[in-house]
């Protein structure tokens, strides 16, 4: 998860150039995809990419179901320092309710 759509580009590249993350197995989430789309990928899919907001109203609109949500066992999140006032990082209470195991990396 990155703040911004550019960085959540960047994780995607990097991990598929360095990791070796098979491109079949993740979901670029974003607002322009249809939820219906992101609903069937939240399911399909192993990997995700997105915005914290993207994630947050995925949660809150049920496009991400509970079902999914307890399925994932790692969230990671680039520019944690950014987690402050009220952006979505800290501001969606339903994306820390939930037993993640978190990393978190800032510069």
């Amino acid at each position: 998860m990155a703040p911004t759509k550019p960085l959540v580009e960047q994780q995607v590249e990097a991990c598929y150039k360095i990791v070796g993350i098979p491109p079949e197995e993740t979901a670029e989430l974003r607002g322009s995809v249809p939820p219906k789309k992101r609903s069937e990928l939240w399911f399909e899919r192993r990997v995700f990419f997105c915005t914290p907001q993207t994630f947050a109203n995925d949660l809150q609109k049920g496009t991400c179901d509970s079902g999914v949500v307890k399925n994932i066992v790692c969230v990671v999140i680039d520019e944690a320092h950014k987690a402050t006032g009220k952006y979505a990082y800290v501001v969606r209470e339903s994306f820390f309710f939930y037993s993640f195991q978190t990393h978190s990396y800032t510069q």
